[in-house]
């Protein structure tokens, strides 16, 4: 009987304590965004912040939205929501000129992250949508952004559809360069970056390909240079990364977009103040390998040197900004 009772009561505890402890997981996405709402106060994001070391409360907001991209989307996602459309609330009504010099600048890319981990929430997509439209996304962040977009469009094109890839092919230049200007490409590197991502989807490992499918699409200046650049790095990983000998056509296309980029794209890009000319990088490191000897004698004689090597470099990887720094 003694038993019995016992029995009874663990019982009744398990089914009193059991309803507890599902609330405080189904609650812990909310109480991560109680934690960071709090750190919202009017004195901190009254500070001036234009770059450099994050103040602590900004450290503390950005380990709590890494954690948040932890938890399962299905009790993030209102979550995140709710933070996205706050955030551009907020940077709505503080203006371009009070935006540039606030704290919530440096939360862009950690949250651009959460919602790139959760976007296979409808809402939450949507959200990141408002964030690439929203003129006040740094460049670093919408190309993240941008990223995120370009893998869902891409995942909706049946490759039925698109044997030839040229329907992705403009997907990509359409969405990842659009109608911006050759200039501002060049201050946009996170827009380049995320194209040479998914464009190897379009012709694996296959340099040449991937750059024919998506000059088909290139009807602009900017968009003719991220296909170039494309290419360009494309090789460097080919070459110099995986120590991969090139083909004959791929030192000829090499040499045709080298002369596109001294006639066309160099005269722009040193005119462009702190530009960053990817595709410049890449010819030059190109040059500077010991047996590219025709890349190098043609840079040459358009007065470039690059400094010779015989082994390859060690290349970092390359992409946008880390979500943490």
């Amino acid at each position: 009987m003694r038993l019995f009772r016992t029995c009874a009561t663990v019982v009744v505890l398990v089914c009193l304590l059991l309803p507890t402890v599902r609330l405080a997981g189904a609650t812990r996405a909310e109480q991560l965004y109680q934690e960071y709402e709090k750190l919202n106060t009017a004195e901190n994001l009254g500070k001036r912040f234009a770059g450099g070391k994050p103040y602590p409360f900004m450290e503390e907001q950005i380990k709590l939205l890494a954690e948040l991209e932890k938890q399962p989307t299905a009790r993030a996602a209102p979550v995140v929501v709710r933070i996205a459309d706050e955030y551009l609330a907020r940077i709505q009504a503080l203006g371009p000129v009070r935006f540039r010099r606030s704290p919530l600048q440096g939360l862009q890319i950690s949250l651009v992250s959460l919602m790139d981990k959760h976007a296979g929430s409808n809402i939450v997509f949507v959200q990141l949508e408002r964030i690439v439209q929203s003129p006040l996304t740094k460049e670093y962040a919408r190309g993240r952004a941008l990223g995120t977009v370009a893998r869902r469009r891409l995942a909706q094109v049946r490759p039925e559809d698109d044997p030839d890839g040229k329907k992705r092919a403009r997907l990509l230049l359409d969405l990842l360069i659009g109608d911006i200007s050759l200039p501002r490409l060049l201050h946009a590197p996170a827009r380049l970056y995320q194209l040479l991502t998914h464009a190897e989807t379009l012709s694996p490992k296959n340099p040449v390909g991937v750059r024919n499918t998506l000059t088909s699409a290139a009807d602009s200046v900017s968009k003719a240079y991220a296909t170039d650049h494309t290419f360009a790095a494309a090789i460097v990983r080919k070459q110099l990364s995986e120590k991969e000998t090139l083909s004959e056509e791929e030192n000829k296309v090499l040499l045709t977009v080298c002369d596109q980029w001294l006639k066309t794209y160099r005269p722009i890009a040193s005119r462009e103040k702190y530009a960053t000319d990817l595709l410049g990088q890449a010819l030059m490191l190109l040059g500077g390998y010991k047996p590219n000897k025709e890349l190098r004698e043609f840079l040459s004689k358009n007065g470039l040197r690059p400094k010779e090597y015989a082994e390859p470099p060690v290349i970092p990887p390359r992409g946008p900004p880390s979500p943490r720094k």
